[in-house]
C-alpha cells in the first residue's frame, strides 16, 4: 500500500485588524501635543510684551522643550501604529496553522 500526504493552511477564524487597538494611546499623545501647543502659545503672548535677557531666555527654553516633546510624542506615536500592527500580524498568525495529512492509498482492481 502506498502513502500519499498534503500539507495545508488551516485559518481556525478569520483575520482581524487590530491597528485600532492603539487609538486609544494616539489620541492621548495628541491631546498632550495639543496642550503643549497651548501652553507655548498662553506663555509667548504673557510675555509679548516683556523684554529682557531673562524673558528671552525662557522663551527660548519653551520653545526647545516643546518641539523635544513633539518630537517625542510623534515617534511614540508612530511606534504604537507599528506596534499595533505588528500585533494584528501576530494574532493572525495565531489563528493559522500548517497542516500535513498523511493518507493510504487504495488502489482499486479492476
Amino acid at each position: 500500500m502506498e502513502t500519499g500526504q498534503q500539507t495545508l493552511l488551516y485559518h481556525f477564524d478569520t483575520e482581524v485588524d487590530l491597528t485600532y487597538k492603539a487609538d486609544a494611546f494616539t489620541s492621548r499623545l495628541e491631546k498632550l501635543d495639543n496642550m503643549a501647543m497651548n501652553l507655548n502659545q498662553v506663555v509667548k503672548s504673557e510675555f509679548q510684551n516683556s523684554e529682557g535677557k531673562i524673558i528671552k531666555e525662557a522663551i527660548k527654553a519653551m520653545e526647545k522643550q516643546t518641539e523635544e516633546n513633539r518630537q517625542y510624542y510623534n515617534a511614540s506615536n508612530t511606534t504604537m501604529k507599528n506596534m499595533s500592527a505588528r500585533y494584528t500580524d501576530i494574532v493572525n498568525d495565531m489563528n493559522r496553522q500548517k497542516l500535513t495529512l498523511y493518507y493510504d492509498i487504495i488502489e482499486m482492481e479492476s
